[in-house]
């Protein structure tokens, strides 16, 4: 979809309304569960240093990757930040979402803005996308952890082959994926088709609390909406965690909250009181005290809770799902629901703001993970168990279509404790009861097979049952010392190889530790109790992930060398400058430090920085002595073109204190 046509009623009403006789009505200020769009420009504050990092990130490299905790405002930032700050004549952005069928999704979110029907191929679209708007083009990948969470493997390898074909043959497309940072790590398994797609990050942090009181004041101001005297500090003290952050979903939540008791209070003037406050039982608790409420006011709370199990995945998180899927699924679980009654209990969602009306493919969805957390929570564990099964089979289903694959004897054990339990449409039900007659026909053979090499067995041991014992007994004792010989060779194969890639661990060469840890498993046989091959597995995974600690060192550390060698430059020529990149080096050495590598280097460059910001603060001082003996304004010019700049380095320096307590006199 792309982002020119993508605004609801929500939010087209949620701008400046009028009423029939032209009269204008309120601007709603804030956004509830939904993140801002391009539409929401005026109303969007807080987050003007992100939006400038994304920005000069963008235009880095084709690939941007986005990534921060779920409500951190990844979405708002990018839809209305940063879409907001690239002139509408330099991009033309397409918002997709990859949900269960990536590939398909994606083209047919690429169709919808063009107007060649007849094209099938992504780079043959995106061309003739090019060609009708005159400007490159911005595919914006949100809520990205929906490939790895309901779609299989080989979707996501058919995905991502696409992305790297339009990667390699199409300079005029630039890709925006933004995703959950708990999902982070899944998308190693994307690095061998596209290299690139770690080394140009950013992530949303939570909002800071002193940013908090823009993101309630501002939109207030631009709505024309009073806030009573020190509510915000009131609201940003119960809101704010112990890292001083606070959550975006409760923030909006809660304002949203108080926001219609000021209107029910008083709609022609409205004012935010401290006493609304006081109504909410428990901040931290508000998503499901708002959920519980809305619940309890239906006639049918269990259907209506039964509804809203079938939007989220069996990772709790929200997923899109068509009113035909949700009826059908009612109905094999034993919900007696009809039409009528699910459109019903579904618009009733729709205007209590729990899900979106259904989009033009006829999709509903919750309006945040965080309402499909509290959902996920109301879920029993044998309904959570249940899920993972229906999982489990619908994707084993998947690759019986591709594959021809059944469900094995294992796979049917781990299915039978949940069978009485299990509803499933009829596909899927052919599909386990044709598994279980595989099984059961092989089983047999094998039973004919060894029945028929018993008899065998029997008749030659019964004549030559002495001497077979007599050679058995040798056998088994010639086995078991070969296996044991075998096993202490390979057990010291495994040390030394173990021994090796501990050794690259510690000199920080982890892609040779990683291949030292997989000739060690080569050496761990299967049927052996003598080890286990544990800590060379344990080896890989601390590897693979030192390897990304690495990837953000090397750029923390790169960025800051450039600032340094920057001020360093300027030191002499153009101090303010100078001092501006020796600080932010010195913020980038420092973000180097957070990660557990080499510390020496940062450390001896923040040192460097530090003197050569002190030798700046010696040519402020200089600079200000030379008008020590003029007049009052040239005084004034002393202290704000230089001993202010020199205090804001230094701003413990008494030198300093005292000659801005002598100029000012």
């Amino acid at each position: 979809m792309s982002y020119e046509d993508e605004f609801s009623l929500d939010d087209i009403f949620s701008q400046i309304e009028t009423k029939n006789d032209g009269e204008k009505i309120q601007r709603i200020p804030f956004k509830f569960l939904d993140s801002y769009n391009k539409n929401d420009n005026d109303i969007f504050f807080g987050r003007d240093e992100e939006i400038e990092d994304i920005f000069r990130k963008f235009h880095s490299s084709k690939i941007l990757l986005i990534y921060g905790r779920s409500g951190s405002g990844k979405s708002s930032v990018v839809t209305c930040g940063l879409l907001n700050k690239i002139p509408s004549e330099d991009i033309f952005p397409i918002s997709i979402r990859c949900n269960n069928e990536p590939y398909d999704n994606f083209l047919l979110d690429l169709k919808k803005n063009c107007e060649d029907n007849n094209l099938n191929n992504p780079i043959d679209i995106l061309n003739c996308i090019y060609e009708r708007k005159s400007k490159p083009v911005l595919l914006v990948f949100d809520q990205f952890e929906e490939i790895f969470i309901l779609s299989d493997f080989d979707k996501r390898k058919n995905f991502i082959n696409t992305v790297k074909t339009i990667v390699e043959n199409n300079s005029r497309v630039n890709f925006i994926f933004v995703i959950r940072e708990e999902y982070l790590a899944n998308l190693t398994e994307m690095e061998d088709f596209l290299p690139q797609l770690f080394l140009n990050r950013i992530r949303i942090e939570q909002l800071h609390k002193n940013k908090a009181a823009q993101v309630i004041a501002e939109p207030c101001r631009v709505c024309d909406i009073e806030l009573e005297q020190d509510i915000i500090d009131l609201i940003t003290e119960r809101l704010t965690d112990k890292k001083g952050t606070i959550e975006l979903t409760y923030l909006q939540v809660i304002m949203d909250f108080l926001y219609k008791k000021a209107i029910e209070n008083n709609p022609d003037k409205i004012v935010i009181k401290k006493s609304y406050l006081d109504e909410i039982k428990n901040i931290g608790n508000v998503l499901t005290q708002f959920l519980d409420e809305q619940l309890s006011n239906m006639p049918d709370s269990e259907k209506g809770e039964a509804v809203l199990k079938r939007m989220i995945s069996s990772e709790g998180t929200k997923k899109r799902i068509t009113f035909q899927n949700i009826l059908d699924d009612l109905h094999i679980t034993g919900f007696n629901i009809d039409e009528k009654q699910l459109l019903d209990i579904l618009q009733y969602f729709v205007n209590v703001r729990i899900i979106s009306d259904k989009d033009e493919n006829g999709n509903y969805e919750l309006r945040h993970d965080s309402l499909a957390d509290r959902i996920y929570d109301r879920m029993t564990s044998l309904e959570k168990e249940i899920n993972d099964i229906k999982k489990f089979i619908e994707n084993a289903f998947y690759a019986y279509q591709k594959r021809n694959k059944l469900l094995d004897d294992n796979d049917l054990d781990y299915i039978k404790p949940y069978e009485d339990k299990l509803y499933l449409k009829p596909d899927l039900k052919n599909f386990v009861s044709n598994s279980k007659k595989a099984v059961l026909k092989l089983k047999r053979r094998k039973q004919r097979i060894f029945f028929s090499i018993a008899v065998v067995l029997i008749v030659v041991m019964g004549a030559f049952s002495f001497w077979a014992l007599i050679e058995k007994q040798k056998a088994e004792e010639n086995l078991s010392n070969f296996k044991k010989s075998e096993a202490e060779k390979d057990k010291a194969n495994y040390e030394k190889y173990l021994e090796a890639a501990d050794k690259f661990m510690t000199n920080y060469q982890f892609d040779k530790a990683i291949e030292n840890y997989q000739r060690a498993l080569e050496f761990v046989p299967p049927d052996t109790i003598l080890f286990s091959g544990i800590e060379a597995k344990n080896g890989i995974e601390l590897a693979n992930i030192k390897i990304i600690q690495a990837k953000d060192y090397f750029n923390a550390i790169n960025k800051a060398d450039s600032l340094f060698e920057t001020g360093i430059l300027f030191k002499n020529s153009n101090i303010d400058k100078a001092a501006f990149d020796l600080i932010a080096s010195i913020e980038e050495y420092n973000n180097a430090l957070t990660f557990d590598l080499d510390s020496v280097y940062p450390v001896t460059k923040i040192n460097e920085a530090n003197r050569a910001i002190d030798d700046i603060v010696k040519k402020y001082i200089e600079k200000a002595e030379t008008h020590r003996n003029l007049d009052k304004e040239s005084k004034k010019i002393a202290i704000n073109n230089y001993l202010l700049k020199a205090k804001k380095l230094r701003p413990n320096n008494p030198q300093i204190d005292k000659l801005i307590e002598e100029f000012e006199k």
